[in-house]
């Protein structure tokens, strides 16, 4: 995926500024189908979500997750001398800067980037609205048809994907 590099190059700056139910009978109620792939390049992982009311129908929703270990960005900007701990609790206060660095990166507005820190790495999540930025991120050819199973089928392909 080529936005890992571009993402970790992102990180490593942040870190120097430190069921459905319904009413309907149940034969007209579709039943949402969704598959979870991902990667890791070193110790950073990430994993998109695809979701659509059917195999056959278009993807209508995307969630993209990045997760970093504190460990990792201490290590790449330099800063092995601080505690895990102590860079969180620094990372906590900036965590703006990530959000930004991930929508800059994604395209997408800055709001709809969610973090979260855990005891040892920082997970932002965003959810993409627009397939046509889909298509960059998961590094599918352009000509590729948002049609959920066809799509499934091209991220368990590439190379180091894995999908559950």
């Amino acid at each position: 995926m080529k936005h890992l590099k571009s993402i970790s190059a992102l990180f490593i700056g942040a870190a120097l500024f430190v069921g459905c139910s319904n009413n309907a009978p149940a034969s007209s109620v579709s039943k949402t189908v969704s598959k979870s792939c991902s990667t890791e390049v070193g110790a950073m992982k990430m994993k998109f979500t695809i979701s659509a009311p059917s195999e056959d129908a278009n993807i209508d929703h995307v969630q993209t997750g990045i997760e970093m270990p504190f460990s990792v960005i201490k290590e790449l900007v330099g800063m092995t001398d601080i505690s895990d701990e102590e860079f969180k609790t620094a990372a906590q206060k900036d965590d703006e800067i990530y959000k930004q660095s991930v929508a800059s990166d994604f395209g997408v507005d800055v709001d709809s980037v969610k973090a979260e820190f855990t005891e040892d790495s920082i997970k932002l999540s965003v959810d993409i609205d627009d397939m046509d930025q889909f298509y960059e991120i998961a590094n599918l050819p352009e000509d590729t048809e948002l049609i959920f199973k066809d799509v499934a089928e091209k991220l368990e392909a590439q190379e180091g994907m894995t999908c559950e």
